[in-house]
């Protein structure tokens, strides 16, 4: 059985470069991993699944590439 490590939302902040409301809003759409109550007000993601995310998240445009 895999265990699964949570993150809270300072760590997907880090890893993914992404604000909270851009998190929120993909999560909405379905393309970002859910969170999970952890209790209380607190929430969590899954570090594999925000991992898997950053592997098939389309590459990131810079100015000089538009």
């Amino acid at each position: 059985m895999m265990e699964h490590k949570i993150i809270r939302i300072k760590a997907v902040k880090e890893l993914t470069g992404l604000s909270e409301t851009s998190i929120w809003r993909r999560e909405q759409e379905g393309v970002f991993p859910m969170r999970r109550n952890l209790g209380g007000r607190a929430v969590g993601w899954f570090y594999d699944e925000v991992l898997a995310w950053l592997e098939n998240a389309p590459p990131k445009r810079s100015v000089d590439n538009l």
